[in-house]
């Protein structure tokens, strides 16, 4: 959200920044949160989804969790 002309960073600026002891994890896995800035949970086809909506469906909470945080700000 951009409030009185301020850019807010997108959730994978800010999670890619956190301490290094931070994770989001679901039963079967987690996942680091400064490894979100060097992966991808999208395949790297995130600049052909840039300006488009996009509908997420998955079978699991963190990938859901994963692709929303990749796609916050670009799509």
């Amino acid at each position: 959200m951009n409030m009185a002309g301020v850019e807010a960073p997108s959730l994978r600026t800010y999670v890619a920044n956190a301490p290094a002891a931070r994770f989001i994890w679901d039963r079967a896995a987690s996942v680091r949160f400064t490894d979100l800035a060097r992966g991808t949970s999208l395949a790297g086809r995130l600049a052909d989804l840039a300006h488009r909506s996009v509908l997420v469906t998955t079978a699991s909470e963190l990938t859901t969790a994963l692709a929303l945080i990749e796609l916050d700000g670009v799509a």
